[in-house]
């Protein structure tokens, strides 16, 4: 049986070397056979407003601290795109556990 999976690359741009165990998840599971990828769209930021302050959003965008430094992780570019990536993954995996029962995002 195979078991819907959500991974993107994007979910590696941040830089942070503890993001990089989504990358061999990936590859293990891909080497067991047990999944089928799926590639989330990213989220825009945009899409956020209305769950979060528009400041906070803004300084998500800028870097502009402390809003913008999450869970004690620099801010970067790459680490909004990772977490927009991660964000469009969870919300395409519950889409394709509806439709199948079960899935899962890597992130």
């Amino acid at each position: 049986m195979s078991v819907p999976v959500v991974y993107s690359p994007r979910y590696q741009r941040s830089g942070l070397v503890h993001f990089e165990r989504f990358e061999w998840l990936h590859r293990q599971a891909l080497a067991e056979g047990l999944v089928q990828v799926n590639e989330p769209q990213p989220l825009d930021l945009e899409d956020l407003r209305g769950f979060h302050a528009d400041d906070y959003l803004d300084a998500m965008r800028t870097g502009a601290r402390p809003l913008a430094q999450s869970s004690y992780l620099p801010w970067s570019e790459g680490l909004l795109e990772t977490c927009l990536a991660m964000l469009g993954g969870q919300l395409h995996a519950a889409d394709l556990a509806l439709g199948n029962g079960m899935a899962f995002n890597l992130a």
